[in-house]
């Protein structure tokens, strides 16, 4: 219900409390089920000034227990179940991105000019050490 899920939010604020994470830039991430039990809790506080930008095209639902909650679907759940939910902060994460094997194509079609040819590689990992600045649970609502 709506009033249960203010004390969920809050105990995985706890954790990273105790985990000494800090307190700026803390997210949450729910499913729909979640996200419309969390828009009907007296705690929760709503993203006014940014409603088309956030809330519509990024997924924003607004602020809880000091973590800006997101909704996404791709966070597994249902009613029956049980909900997964993921709250963090954004130093867990690490993100590295690099262009490889660059070089230049010179033979177009035409002699119309030159095409840069490379490899894109990317990938995000979360380090041994900063495991500490994530916590999950499983809510039964």
């Amino acid at each position: 219900t709506s009033s249960l899920v203010y004390g969920f939010v809050n105990q995985l604020a706890t954790y990273l409390n105790e985990a000494k994470v800090p307190k700026s830039d803390r997210f949450l991430v729910v499913p729909a089920g979640v996200s419309n039990l969390i828009r009907q809790s007296s705690a929760y506080t709503p993203a006014v000034e940014t409603a088309y930008n956030e809330v519509v095209r990024r997924g924003l639902i607004g602020s809880i227990a000091g973590m800006t909650a997101y909704e996404n679907q791709q966070i597994a759940g249902d009613s029956v179940n049980g909900w997964r939910v993921l709250a963090g902060h954004k130093s867990a994460i690490t993100h590295a991105m690099a262009m490889t094997e660059n070089k230049v194509e010179g033979d177009i079609i035409g002699d119309f000019g030159i095409a840069p040819k490379g490899l894109y590689v990317y990938g995000s990992k979360v380090i041994d050490e900063r495991r500490k600045a994530l916590s999950g649970g499983y809510w039964k609502l």
